[in-house]
């Protein structure tokens, strides 16, 4: 029977959850002003590996490459699939024009961005390599000349001390401003700016400036802003500022000017997203005559953030996903929800809350969940972590599954050493009350901007084995080169006991209880499952301005499986090898425009496989892009002689209407030609998508 607690957090997950939703593998973007420049960061549903940047100079247009990381999430290569709009935070200027995710080609998948004018770029993982975090060099672009972006909000968020004494004070302050207390707040205000030095005293200088904004001492507030130019004219504040004393003595924008600090003071609110709808037609042509619908469908995409904060409290409402319809067949339609959740954090308490949909891929979490996860800084080098919820069945994922439940522990050691960040775990997840798994793990993270490191296991102390142990390693060798290293270790599938209904026909767990024991379960949950080992290695280099080289080699292994139980176990496999090396080149034919030619190679027990691909992305204006592509798979089994050929040629074309809203169409043709050792199987395909996208 489930608790009250359990219900209860069932109900509020349902109702932060709406119904409308598709797997989307960029979770939330996050955009921030560094100085004169900009920073945004990307984060994924799994983790994904920064291989190559397209251009390393200023350009208009920038294609940032990944290696996806799918076994850490739970995720399958398919998940990766799709082309989407990626939404941000457009009431923050940037010179941002478009973010696109591409995973039409789901092992190679890319972020397109694309800017208003000239930029420059840098790019790296964050530690646990869930994020691509790009830094924008945005020195050669005008800026228009508006109001600082840099709420009173933030500053006030911004404003702290590690001294109990200041912070005692700032909290006054704070107090102050949020009672419209203003000669209080102007006064401790003025004392902060007199008593400490650095960036609390900036923030102290730039916040009595505001303040005097608020009390209406318009003659003063101008005095403090142009003192502060004065006396802080080679830090970054200063254009922020500059442009705060522009407002103010432009006398039409005063009134305007006193509101907006004062409700900043309150409550900032931003709300932004896209909706778009894309029909698909796919048709097949036998070679025997005739014709066959593989897919005739209408997928419409919603993603939505809507945040509040002010300099205490942050509140953030997000969704993203999408519906399919289906008109061949209406049992087909389905509902996916990705992510629906709310965020609550409180600076003062150093502590956070996020309740509904959404993924983690830390502390022993194996991906989506509906639930709780919760943090709280005891201080500034250790975070305490909890969580509790329902993995999503990827068979209902428009359901809550409360037959599997988890919960999990976890403590964060920040600045262990230089750049250096620990984390240990503890997890325990059920299935129908049977313990399901239980798990002790600790992670390790390195990040600098020239390097990123992230290793973990989890040790399984109910089935008592290692579950997993992954290291991941990102280096830049030189301007020129880059090293990316991925090891794996671990069970496939992740070792939990409902791997002991693999075989049995049976579609629910339950079902298996009047048949075997609790033990006998534990044991088939081991006879299912098998070791895998996965080690890749990818290196990119420039070979100069237009092209680079990226090169891959993948080994993976399979151990056997158990015969128990009326099924037939698995033999080990041998040692696959997969190779691939692609050539990237920019402003080709024409400015911006990209290259890219592909060789893979497969060498398995089962077959040799051979792909070349070749695409080329190039625009002839600033509305209309282009994007011919064309791939050749060739196939031979190595048990037979049956061999297989198949092209694909297709070509996309993109078209911004408008600063919000643009089309897509694209169409392509397979030809397909297979050769078995009794005979030949030959058919082609047509396929067609059209759709469009609204930002707001």
């Amino acid at each position: 029977m489930k608790s009250k607690f359990s219900q209860g957090l069932c109900l509020l997950m349902l109702l932060c959850l709406p119904s409308l939703s598709w797997a989307r593998i960029v979770e939330k973007t996050k955009l921030d002003e560094a100085g004169d420049d900009y920073r945004i960061e990307i984060t994924f549903a799994t983790p994904m590996r920064f291989s190559n940047l397209s251009d390393r100079g200023f350009a208009r247009s920038f294609e940032i490459q990944l290696r996806p990381d799918t076994l850490l999430s739970g995720l399958t290569i398919d998940d990766l699939g799709g082309r989407y709009s990626v939404s941000w935070n457009r009431s923050l200027w940037s010179p941002i024009s478009e973010i696109t995710y591409d995973g039409d080609d789901p092992e190679f998948p890319y972020i397109t961005l694309r800017f208003k004018d000239q930029v420059k770029l840098s790019v790296r993982n964050s530690a646990d390599f869930m994020t691509v975090i790009v830094d924008i060099d945005a020195s050669e672009i005008t800026r228009p000349a508006k109001a600082p972006k840099l709420t009173s909000a933030d500053l006030l968020k911004d404003l702290s001390s590690d001294d109990v004494k200041i912070q005692n004070t700032i909290d006054e302050a704070r107090a102050a401003i949020f009672a419209k207390d203003y000669n209080t707040a102007i006064r401790l205000f003025r004392t902060l700016k007199d008593t400490t030095t650095g960036v609390t005293q900036r923030r102290a200088h730039e916040l009595l400036a505001i303040t005097r904004e608020l009390n209406q001492q318009l003659a003063q507030a101008k005095g403090e802003y142009e003192t502060f130019i004065d006396l802080y004219g080679d830090t970054e504040d200063v254009a922020r500022v500059r442009q705060r004393l522009a407002v103010l003595v432009t006398s039409d924008m005063k009134a305007k000017s006193i509101g907006q600090a004062e409700e900043a003071l309150a409550w900032d609110s931003e709300f932004y997203g896209s909706f778009g709808q894309r029909y698909y037609r796919d048709d097949n042509y036998p070679e025997a005559g005739g014709s066959t619908i593989l897919r005739d469908q209408l997928t419409s995409d919603l993603d939505f953030v809507h945040r509040v904060s002010n300099g205490i409290w942050d509140i953030k409402t997000q969704f993203i996903g999408s519906y399919r319809k289906d008109f061949e067949d209406d049992a087909d339609s389905e509902f996916r929800p990705n992510v629906g959740s709310v965020e609550i954090e409180n600076s003062n308490w150093g502590a956070i809350a996020k309740l509904g949909r959404q993924s983690r891929n830390t502390d022993g979490i194996l991906g989506r969940f509906d639930g709780l996860y919760a943090s709280y800084e005891v201080s500034t080098d250790v975070i305490v972590n909890a969580s509790f919820g329902y993995p999503v069945d990827i068979s209902r994922r428009d359901t809550i599954n409360t037959d599997v439940e988890f919960y999990g522990t976890s403590v964060d050691f920040l600045n262990v050493a230089d750049n250096w960040n620990l984390s240990a775990y503890y997890i325990k997840q059920t299935n129908f009350s049977l313990t399901d798994r239980e798990a002790l793990g600790a992670e390790a993270r390195y990040s600098t901007r020239a390097s990123s490191i992230y290793a973990t296991f989890d040790y399984d102390i109910y089935f008592e084995e290692l579950n997993s142990a992954l290291f991941l390693g990102n280096w830049s060798l030189s301007e020129a080169t880059r090293l990316n290293v991925s090891i794996d270790y671990r069970y496939s599938p992740t070792l939990t006991k409902l791997n002991a209904i693999q075989g049995q026909g049976v579609t629910s767990f339950d079902a298996l209880f009047p048949l075997y024991s609790d033990d006998e379960l534990k044991q088939l949950a081991l006879d299912r499952s098998a070791r895998s080992t996965t080690m890749t290695t990818s290196l990119t280099h420039t070979l100069n301005e237009k092209w680079q080289v990226i090169g891959d080699v993948t080994a993976t292994e399979f151990g056997a499986t158990e015969t128990s139980a009326g099924v037939e176990g698995t033999d080990a496999t041998g040692t696959d090898l997969y190779y691939s090396v692609q050539f990237v080149g920019t402003n080709i034919l024409q400015v911006n425009d990209v290259a890219i030619w592909g060789l893979r190679m497969s060498d398995t027990d089962s077959a040799s496989t051979y792909t070349l691909t070749g695409n080329w992305r190039f625009s002839p204006n600033r509305k209309f892009k282009i994007n011919p592509r064309i791939r050749v798979d060739y196939r031979s089994n190595n048990n037979d002689s049956g061999d297989r050929w198949v092209t694909r040629p297709s070509v996309r074309l993109d078209y911004k209407i408008n600063k919000q809203a643009r089309i897509e169409f694209e169409a392509g043709y397979e030809w397909y030609d297979e050769t078995y050792a009794v005979g030949a199987y030959k058919n082609e395909t047509s396929f067609v998508t059209l759709g469009y996208r609204i930002d707001f």
